[in-house]
């Protein structure tokens, strides 16, 4: 079996791309317990030749920097996240969740950041109605250091009330 980018996982096995014969080059996990025959033949290949590159543990702040750069909460998640790290009320996590109102933590951290420049005047009024609105929040929005700042909350802090990072 033809095969290309052999590399150790974690636990031994081997990530390859195999040339399918009908779909091209596919990305193919062998390993030594395969269930099926042709993954155990291929990683007794691959480790026959040798041609295998070593395991690379993933760098832990490519992986922080990617997760924090996707990671996001619908509205309501978290609203309900905010109310059990105690930084807004339970009914003012139900008003924010329904879009009716924004929790005082969230409308002071707006006028701080109009005060000292960093939302434009002309802008609050938008940056308001997307508190009140937008139906995801990222962790890497514009609002989301200015709350941490406001609440001098720590980067993992901010990253908790998103579920935090993987491990």
């Amino acid at each position: 079996m033809e095969y290309r980018n052999a590399k150790y996982t974690a636990d031994g096995r081997i990530d390859c791309e195999i040339n399918h014969p009908k779909i091209g080059w596919v990305p193919f996990t062998a390993s030594r317990n395969d269930s099926e025959k042709h993954g155990r033949d291929l990683f007794s290949e691959i480790s026959r030749v040798g041609n295998v590159a070593p395991y690379e543990a993933p760098n832990f702040t490519e992986r922080l920097t990617q997760w924090r750069e996707n990671a996001s909460l619908p509205r309501t998640r978290f609203a309900l996240a905010a109310a059990k790290a105690e930084h807004i009320t339970e009914a003012e996590a139900e008003d924010w969740a329904a879009g009716v109102a924004i929790p005082a933590w969230v409308s002071e951290a707006i006028e701080w950041a109009v005060a000292e420049g960093l939302i434009p005047e002309d802008e609050r009024l938008s940056v308001r109605i997307a508190v009140r609105t937008q139906q995801y929040i990222g962790r890497n929005d514009r609002l989301i250091p200015i709350l941490a700042q406001s609440a001098d909350l720590t980067d993992e802090q901010v990253d908790g009330l998103f579920g935090g990072p993987p491990q």
